[in-house]
C-alpha cells in the first residue's frame, strides 16, 4: 500500500512505501501535504479521489476526474464517514484552497493518510493530464 506524506514540524516526509518504488513526491503547504498531480495521475488506482467543488462545477471547463468521489466542502464535516478509508485519499477542487480545507478537515476526523492535489483541477488541466 502507498503511504501519503505526513507532515512534521512544517516539512513534508515521506514515509516509506510498503511496496517496492518510491514514495510519492510532496510538499507542504501552509502545514497540509499536497501531492503532484503527475503522480496521481500515474497512480491513481492506489488512491481514493474526493472532489470537495460543488456539483455545478464538475460540468464545468475544467470537468472532473473520473471515479472522484463528490462531497462539496460545506458538507464534509458532516459526511466525513462517507469517505472512503481503504486507500489514501486526495483531495481535489479548483485550484487547492478547499482541498487544503478538506485535507485539515479529514485528518481531524481520523483520516490518517490524506493529500491536497497540488494547484487541483487547474494544474490538472494545465498539465493535460487525462480525466
Amino acid at each position: 500500500m502507498i503511504l501519503l506524506a505526513s507532515v512534521e514540524q512544517g516539512t513534508c516526509q515521506p514515509r516509506p512505501a510498503g511496496a517496492p518504488g518510491s514514495p510519492p513526491p510532496c510538499a507542504a503547504y501552509a502545514g497540509v501535504p499536497e501531492i503532484t498531480p503527475e503522480w496521481v495521475a500515474a497512480h491513481r488506482q492506489q488512491v481514493h479521489l474526493l472532489d470537495v467543488r460543488t456539483s455545478a462545477e464538475l460540468t464545468g471547463e475544467l470537468g472532473h476526474l473520473l471515479g472522484a468521489q463528490l462531497i462539496p466542502l460545506d458538507e464534509l464535516r458532516a459526511r466525513a464517514a462517507e469517505v472512503a478509508k481503504d486507500k489514501p485519499v486526495v483531495a481535489v477542487c479548483q485550484t487547492g484552497k478547499r482541498a487544503a480545507m478538506a485535507t485539515a478537515i479529514l485528518s481531524n476526523a481520523g483520516v490518517a493518510q490524506v493529500a491536497n492535489l497540488a494547484g487541483g483541477m487547474v494544474k490538472w488541466r494545465e498539465l493535460g493530464l487525462p480525466s
